[in-house]
């Protein structure tokens, strides 16, 4: 007689617990559930028919035909993941066609998602929702659902263009296991501290040093600074820009300069940083005063 034997490959090892009587029941060992949060952004915008050169006015104007809000999640490593991603598309209603009379000015957004499909309900995953608060039209607000709790840091992005943006910069820590969470408010000046913390964040491997944070620069740098500066520093360095797979990249030189005078500052280097500040020439002599160490 042949023995007729069969090859087995064994494509999937699985583990099995014998459990009395010689019943045999199988465990899957599940990772645990990544926790997410809720969060919520408001965008400020401009009456389009203000002429703004102010350094704190926001950049975006009810006229803006399309707003875009990213949320980017930073692992320790630097490596950056999409979380959400939603387009607003802005109509500001001034007129009642029906009736041939101007009406008080109210504020229309409609969303959309990256596949170009119109986002009818709430916030999804991945997808964030606009919406307006009130008729009247001075801001936005954007909630997204499902933003993952597993990021060192998170960086939520008001943008219409590469370099037209409002950004805000969320450590991790802070987060915490929070269910709901509200972007810290979206302005011109807070992007210029996010921007200089970010910049410090990516040169240093995403390990802050100590003494370097947003509250220790927005001392340093105050509003009356910003004001006297009279700069918006959001140079990108990303050429070739994609709306739907947005990337941004601080290159200005200008921000690399006033976070080595910071160093100096907080090194207490009286006379070398005095000396420092007054070769920076893109600073206003009235920015340098404010500046400069008695």
């Amino acid at each position: 007689m042949t023995r007729l034997i069969k090859r087995v490959t064994p494509l999937v090892i699985l583990t099995f617990l014998i459990i009395g009587c010689g019943k045999v029941t199988q465990v899957i060992k599940e990772d645990p559930p990544i926790q997410s949060f809720y969060l919520t952004t408001s965008i400020p915008l401009n009456n389009s028919k203000q002429a703004t050169s102010n350094t704190f006015s926001s950049p975006f104007y009810t006229d803006t035909p399309s707003i875009f809000l990213v949320v980017n999640g930073i692992k320790e490593d630097g490596k950056t993941s999409i979380l959400s991603w939603g387009k607003g598309e802005l109509s500001l209603v001034t007129y009642n066609m029906q009736t041939n009379t101007a009406v008080t000015p109210s504020l229309k957004v409609s969303t959309f998602r990256r596949d170009g499909i119109m986002l009818e309900g709430p916030s999804q995953y991945m997808w964030s929702k606009f919406s307006t608060p009130s008729p009247l039209p001075n801001k936005l607000n954007v909630n997204s659902k499902d933003i993952k709790h597993q990021y060192a840091f998170y960086q939520v992005i008001a943008f219409s263009n590469s370099e037209t943006y409002l950004m805000s910069l969320i450590d991790g820590n802070h987060v915490s296991k929070n269910k709901t969470v509200t972007t810290p408010t979206l302005s011109a000046y807070n992007t210029f501290i996010n921007s200089l913390y970010w910049r410090h964040l990516s040169s240093n491997k995403y390990i802050p040093n100590k003494g370097v944070n947003t509250v220790a620069l927005s001392s340093f740098y105050s509003k009356e600074f910003y004001a006297r500066m009279n700069h918006r520093l959001t140079r990108n360095a990303i050429k070739s820009f994609n709306v739907k797979n947005p990337v941004f990249s601080i290159s200005d030189q200008r921000i690399d300069i006033l976070l080595e005078l910071f160093d100096l500052y907080t090194n207490k280097k009286k006379q070398p940083f005095n000396s420092y500040l007054k070769t920076i020439e893109f600073l206003t002599p009235q920015a340098k005063d404010h500046l400069e160490r008695p």
